[in-house]
Order: structure tokens, then C-alpha cells, then sequence
């Protein structure tokens, strides 16, 4: 595993807002992880028109079908 290192970067009051208020739909135990979930996940949809979007699609269709599953479920019941 590799080590983290320590960054200083700005972030405007609203934008520190949405992380806070986000988190607790997250799994994500603190905001630099989730800082570093978003980064990773805006990459992978940035990748998408160059092929290498794996690490994007895979967790999105996850939860498309998912969500489908789930709304089917509800209709049959």
C-alpha cells in the first residue's frame, strides 16, 4: 500500500459545505478520503472518452443495476 502525503490546497466555504453535508451518504470515515473518492471517481468520468474508464463505469453500472433490481423488487411485491 502506498503511503499518503500531506497537500495544501483551497477550497471555497460552499464547496467545504457540499463534502461535509455528503459524507454521511458515504462510507468514506473521513473528508480526505472522500476528497480522494471524488477525485478518483471525476478522473474515471473524465476517461471515459479515452477507453480507459474502468475504474469510472464499473461502480456506476454497479448501481444502475442495482437501483433497477431494487425498483423491480418494489413493482412485483
Amino acid at each position: 500500500m502506498e503511503n499518503k502525503e500531506k497537500y495544501a490546497f483551497w477550497l471555497y466555504p460552499k464547496t467545504k459545505k457540499l463534502v461535509e453535508s455528503h459524507m454521511k451518504d458515504t462510507p468514506c470515515r473521513s473528508q480526505s478520503e472522500f476528497v480522494e473518492d471524488a477525485i478518483l471517481f471525476y478522473c474515471g468520468h473524465l476517461d471515459v472518452n479515452t477507453g480507459e474508464a474502468i475504474g469510472y463505469l464499473a461502480p456506476v453500472l454497479n448501481g444502475i443495476v442495482k437501483a433497477e433490481i431494487a425498483g423491480t423488487e418494489q413493482r412485483l411485491a
